[in-house]
């Protein structure tokens, strides 16, 4: 799943993030590992772990995610695509799911925090179909 960042023009060190999901349908077997940054250049460290979510859904899953780097001459996050993050499909699995941000901080090389705003997306799954021969 992408995680697409349309800066303005900022220039963009780091972030924080909180992805939520349906834990019902996804889940995330290795969450040390679980996004990468694609932004050519980028130098920063991706640190990501499943917490508690704090929703008052049962069924909510919280993947979070942080972006840093602690150097600020390196490159910055560009517009696009920034990181790729591996959910695992369950067997139950059907239908469409909400993926939704929530949490974002954006900081510029410097810490100052930026503006930012989020918008969500959807996965759609189709059943495995099984084949008797």
């Amino acid at each position: 799943m992408p995680l697409t960042l349309n800066t303005s023009a900022a220039d963009v060190g780091g972030l924080q993030v909180d992805i939520l999901y349906d834990s019902t349908a996804f889940a995330v077997p290795k969450p040390q590992d679980a996004c990468a940054v694609v932004t050519p250049g980028y130098l920063g460290e991706v640190y990501t772990s499943v917490v508690a979510s704090l929703s008052t859904q049962i069924d909510t899953g919280r993947l979070r995610v942080i972006v840093a780097d602690l150097d600020e001459n390196s490159a910055v996050l560009e517009d696009g695509t920034v990181l790729e993050c591996q959910f695992e499909v369950l067997p139950r699995a059907s239908g469409s799911y909400p993926f939704t941000p929530e949490g974002l901080v954006i900081s510029s090389q410097g810490g100052k925090i930026l503006d930012s705003t989020l918008g969500a997306g959807q996965v759609d799954v189709s059943p495995a179909c099984n084949i008797v021969p």
